[in-house]
């Protein structure tokens, strides 16, 4: 298996076209939507300027690069799509409102993009993780007390589970 890495930030507004250039380059066998940053804290606590850069990453540069791997896809080439959103999307969630409601709208994309393309050998999968052990919390000033899982961990079953098209792994 060959696998690129391709750095870009997903919060630059004019970037999106150039990378889904580069990535028509490739065939794509697994596409992990996984980008993101948190931002906890009330509604009026953060500029407009970073609320325009958590719907970028969260909601423009995801949808623009689920389109073209599906458009550049051959209708036999099979495909495994795996989204990471977070546990709360399954509820209003105060304090991380645009957050939670922009992986909210990924995991409502996803759903209805696979119904979609339904007659393609694609498999979908949504992780929606709990509290894991990243500097994802520590880096909006939250340390995490209690039912926090490894990473490795979380991966692990998710892959273990990878058939199912919605999976909790904590």
């Amino acid at each position: 298996v060959e696998v690129e890495t391709i750095t870009h930030d997903f919060t630059d507004p004019y970037g999106a076209p150039l990378l889904e250039r580069r990535i028509s380059e490739y065939r794509v066998g697994i596409f992990v939507s996984n980008a993101g940053f948190g931002m906890k804290g009330g509604f009026p606590a953060f500029s407009g300027d970073r609320y325009c850069d958590i719907i970028s990453c969260h909601v423009s540069y995801p949808t623009l690069l689920l389109r073209r791997i599906l458009f550049s896809q051959s209708k036999e080439d099979p495909l495994l799509i795996i989204n990471v959103v977070t546990i709360n999307v399954l509820a209003p969630t105060p304090f991380t409102a645009v957050y939670t409601a922009t992986k909210a709208y990924l995991l409502s994309l996803f759903q209805s993009v696979e119904a979609e393309f339904s007659d393609r050998p694609y498999l979908w999968h949504n992780m929606l993780p709990g509290t894991t052990d990243t500097p994802f919390h520590v880096k909006q000033g939250v340390i995490p007390q209690a039912m926090v899982m490894k990473p490795e961990e979380v991966v692990r079953r998710s892959l273990d589970n990878i058939g199912k098209r919605i999976f909790i792994p904590n």
